[in-house]
């Protein structure tokens, strides 16, 4: 990423979620990405000098002194300018809360996009989106499915606000349960279509023996 970024002068987007963080550590040199774009020890001693001669023409034509310093520098600015860090987390529990004490840049050197909850317009086009591929015998089936998927996404999230309410206990459901749910769905259609599709086959087999 630093070699594209900041020898070629490409612009890279770096993506990232919190999935993907099997050691509290990752998150240090994140911020540290963030906030200066310095990542210490990330180069080894032989690997500058291929930096340096990769960076000191475009220095030089920036009116720049060729010093290690001065390239190093313009080296990093490079990076910052065209390395884009794209953060996807989840907001659940305390996990997210401690993570931006720990590492403020998570905050300070970020836009942060937060997804609200999807309106049921929004949830029945993205159930028709996973269900354009599966047949059904009349299409209006395909439309009154994508409706009951998105009503039964909405009541599930009204009875977890009642739960806090009443039992002061969280139920936290997420656009990814409601993918789930879909896929789920689709998966299972496939399944059981095989299955009776099977079925029936060897029932007009026998038939047709007999």
């Amino acid at each position: 990423l630093y070699t594209s970024a900041g020898c070629e002068n490409k612009r890279v987007v770096f993506l990232f979620n919190d999935t993907q963080i099997k050691d509290e550590g990752f998150l240090e040199d994140i911020n540290n990405i963030l906030s200066s774009g310095v990542v210490p020890n990330l180069f080894g001693k032989d690997e500058m000098p291929a930096i340096f001669d990769a960076v000191r023409k475009p220095a030089l034509n920036a009116g720049l002194e060729e010093t290690s310093d001065v390239l190093w520098s313009f080296f990093i600015d490079r990076v910052r300018a065209n390395l884009h860090v794209v953060l996807a987390m989840s907001p659940i529990g305390e996990t997210l809360r401690n993570r931006c004490r720990m590492y403020p840049g998570l905050v300070n050197c970020t836009t942060i996009d937060w997804f609200h909850t999807w309106p049921a317009e929004a949830l029945q086009e993205v159930a028709m989106k996973f269900l354009a591929q599966v047949e059904f015998s009349d299409e209006e089936y395909r439309v009154k499915i994508s409706s009951v998927f998105a009503d039964m996404h909405i009541s599930v999230i009204n009875a977890s606000t009642r739960m806090l309410l009443e039992l002061k206990r969280y139920n936290y459901v997420t656009p990814t349960n409601y993918l789930e749910l879909v896929k789920g769905y689709r998966a299972l259609l496939a399944e059981k279509s095989t299955e009776l599709g099977s079925a029936a086959n060897k029932l007009a087999n026998g038939l047709a023996k007999l």
